[in-house]
């Protein structure tokens, strides 16, 4: 099983079996160095900067066809470490690759940026539809 500090969004990722677990590991990236990030936390964040919600809180949860062995924070030649970029890709039990897209944890790598536009175009969609729907509906939206 796997953990890794995701610097770009200040989030920690752990899988299991069954899902990969995006944490907040503090209100924004603060923590993070150029070369990745410094292992310290920053009490004195208050809970409005970055992600939102409190040290530890479950920002994501990324469950897959399959049983996960392993997983990689995807990057491209400007961020090969995948620090800043949101495609995961996660090894299992089974003979292919599982690819994950969050963008909470940042932009998708250069080399798959339509990924954003397919992100973009599903938030004006669905922004469009809650216009027309009552206007308490769910701040969050999953894609599947």
């Amino acid at each position: 099983h796997t953990v890794q500090f995701h610097s770009g969004s200040g989030t920690v990722l752990s899988s299991d079996p069954k899902l990969v677990k995006i944490w907040n590991a503090k209100g924004s990236a603060k923590g993070s160095t150029e070369d990745g990030w410094d292992g310290a936390l920053d009490t004195d964040v208050s809970e409005s900067e970055g992600l939102g919600g409190a040290t530890g809180s479950i920002v994501a949860n990324v469950e897959g066809t399959a049983d996960f062995s392993h997983f990689i924070a995807c990057g491209d030649e400007s961020d090969s470490s995948g620090g800043n970029n949101g495609l995961l890709l996660c090894a299992g039990e089974q003979s292919k690759v599982q690819s994950f897209y969050c963008p909470v944890l940042g932009s998708a790598p250069k080399w798959c940026s339509f990924l954003d536009n397919i992100t973009e175009e599903l938030e004006e969609r669905d922004g469009a539809l809650d216009k027309t729907a009552d206007e308490s509906a769910v701040d969050q939206t999953v894609y599947e």
